[in-house]
This record gives structure tokens, C-alpha cells and sequence, in this order.
């Protein structure tokens, strides 16, 4: 009987771990074009002394027959944000990834002659 409720204590625990684990993704994918600018970039922190999160930006290029990226005024970032925690033991450790395309302005249209 007690196996049974310790076990549902870690599941509880670990649903809990997720959740917030997600919201710290979302958080960041959501400052994306907001508080950090869609340009390339990389950043890492640590939230509740022991969520560890990484934030790429990267540019995105879709390639085809009719797309031409030097005549379009806008531009594609992939973003991707990862969170990790666990207790140090590799076998142990977790990981939620989160991962988006944002469209921001090209910066540098010229006209076309």
C-alpha cells in the first residue's frame, strides 16, 4: 500500500515538474520578438535553482521553385527553447523542448531596380 501512494507522490511530482518546465518554455518563446529581438541569438539561465534553460534564434530559410528570399520583405526565425532539470543523475534527468517559427521585418530591404 505504501509502494502504491509513494509512487503516485513521484508521478504527482513529476506532472507538477513538467508544468512548469513548460511554462518556462512558453515564457521564452513568447519574449521572442518581444523583449529579445528576432535576430540570431543564443542565451542560458537557471530558474527556481534548478530549472536550466537555453534559448536559441536562428535564421529560418524556406527554399522552392516560386521563393525567392532576396525579394521578400520579411524574414523567418526558428525559435527553439529547451528546459532541463533532475537531480544530476543523467538517468535521473529531464527535458521539455519547444520550437517555433516568428516572422519578423527585414531590416535591410533595398528597392529593386
Amino acid at each position: 500500500m505504501l509502494n502504491i501512494f509513494s509512487g503516485g507522490v513521484k508521478t504527482a511530482i513529476t506532472a507538477e515538474d513538467y508544468t512548469v518546465a513548460v511554462q518556462i518554455a512558453e515564457s521564452l518563446v513568447a519574449k521572442a520578438g518581444t523583449e529579445i529581438p528576432l535576430k540570431d541569438h543564443q542565451s542560458t539561465g537557471i530558474q527556481n535553482d534548478k530549472d536550466h534553460w537555453y534559448l536559441n534564434i536562428r535564421p529560418y530559410t524556406i527554399t522552392g521553385d516560386n521563393i525567392d528570399p532576396k525579394n521578400t520583405s520579411a524574414e523567418l526565425y526558428k525559435v527553439n527553447a529547451i528546459v532541463e532539470w533532475g537531480d544530476g543523475d543523467d538517468s535521473d534527468n529531464r527535458q521539455f523542448q519547444i520550437a517555433t517559427l516568428k516572422l519578423a521585418p527585414k531590416n535591410d530591404v533595398s528597392p529593386q531596380n
